[in-house]
């Protein structure tokens, strides 16, 4: 089932982004959860210097707190039966301020010590299903009710079959496996049809 994440906290109802109060969300259980969270503290391309709320070391930012933090009480409060997430590569990246972890790994020793999931991560390249080389990394998770280790080992296999098959046609034909979103001519082909189809009703 698809749901947002309002009205999941305890004390208020309040949106685990924001901490807006919003609509008391859903009363039934999640089976899978899915999110990206912000990229901001672990992008390559942010700037790593300065103390305003978009700049300064990866631990520091707004957004940092919301991925170690509020994501976990999510998964606490909620209880989904499953969830996957993906992040920037960045989030693999060992740091000083974490003893030499990747917040990937905190992340992860957090989860499985705080919530009853179980944690397993892939790195995938866009690139498998469009014309983009941004690398990623997907982390998986599963609930001890639904099969904990097991079955997170289980999906990661899975992905992991799946990766190795578009990879197998991405190199044989040269092209993503899935579609492209990410082609500009695709795109331009696109709004002049758009024209056509408006010119002709005008």
């Amino acid at each position: 089932m698809k749901e947002d994440n309002c009205g999941l906290l305890p004390q208020g109802g309040k949106c685990f982004s924001c901490g807006v109060p919003m609509c008391p969300g859903s009363a039934v259980r999640p089976d899978i959860v899915s999110a990206g969270f912000p990229c901001p503290p672990f992008s390559k391309a942010r700037q790593k210097t300065g103390r305003t709320a978009k700049t300064g070391p990866t631990e520091g930012h707004p957004d940092y707190n919301f991925v170690m933090v509020d994501s976990i009480k999510y998964l606490q409060v909620r209880q989904p039966f499953s969830f996957f997430v993906k992040e920037v590569l960045g989030f693999l990246q060992p740091l000083v301020a974490l003893d030499g972890l990747s917040p990937c790994q905190v992340m992860v020793k957090k989860i499985e010590l705080q919530t009853p999931y179980s944690c397993q991560a892939v790195k995938i390249c866009h690139s498998l299903f469009v014309k983009n080389t941004r690398g990623r990394v997907w982390l998986v998770g599963v609930h001890q009710e639904a099969g904990g280790a097991a079955a997170a080992v289980h999906v990661r296999n899975v992905i992991v079959a799946a990766k190795q098959n578009l990879e197998k046609v991405r190199d044989e034909t040269g092209v993503p496996s899935v579609f492209d979103i990410v082609n500009l001519g695709s795109v331009l082909e696109q709004r002049n049809l758009q024209k056509r189809i408006a010119d002709f009703f005008l």
